[in-house]
């Protein structure tokens, strides 16, 4: 997602989700390429996760009138969608790029082509269903950054368990990943 977003240490990236599983490893891979890292969370216990992953700041997206102060930025990794990706599209510089990954929300992303055409932003839908033949390249890389990437695992859960995973995903109350185990 780093390579789709072109990331360089010129940019400052928005990171949303930053304390869950695929959102802690960008906010360890935007660091990597020297971009300013505005890492977002819902609760203190997850924005001082991102802060211990390198996070050069955080911001609480769940609070009204969180994108005070943020922007401008020039990429924003999206992950959750509905009114917070509508949110964040606003902080974009012009010519800026968003990422479109997921929708934690349950909601789509609130952006229209209007918002598009004014700002001239990118939107850039990712997903290794229709990527999968960068899959092998992505599996190397991840082989070769193995020692140098800390992943978040939340909590290991017996399979007889996975309803208590799914609520806890569904609430967004999960950090990191959640391991399901036989």
């Amino acid at each position: 997602m780093i390579d789709v977003a072109r990331l360089t240490a010129a940019d400052t990236v928005l990171v949303e989700a930053a304390a869950g599983g695929v959102g802690s490893l960008l906010v360890q891979l935007a660091k990597r390429t020297g971009a300013t890292v505005i890492a977002a969370a819902s609760s203190a216990s997850k924005l001082d996760l991102a802060r211990s992953l390198g996070a050069d700041r955080v911001v609480d997206y769940s609070r009204d009138g969180w994108t005070e102060g943020v922007g401008p930025v020039t990429v924003v990794l999206e992950a959750v969608g509905g009114q917070t990706a509508a949110e964040a599209f606003r902080l974009l510089s012009p010519f800026g790029r968003m990422v479109l990954y997921g929708y934690a929300s349950g909601e789509p992303a609130a952006i229209t082509t209007t918002d598009v055409f004014t700002g001239g932003a990118e939107l850039i839908p990712f997903s290794l269903t229709y990527d999968a033949a960068l899959l092998p390249d992505y599996t190397l890389r991840a082989f070769e950054l193995a020692g140098e990437l800390k992943p978040v695992i939340g909590e290991v859960l017996p399979l007889a368990e996975a309803a208590k995973a799914h609520r806890a995903l569904e609430e967004r109350s999960s950090v990191g990943k959640l391991v399901l185990v036989p």
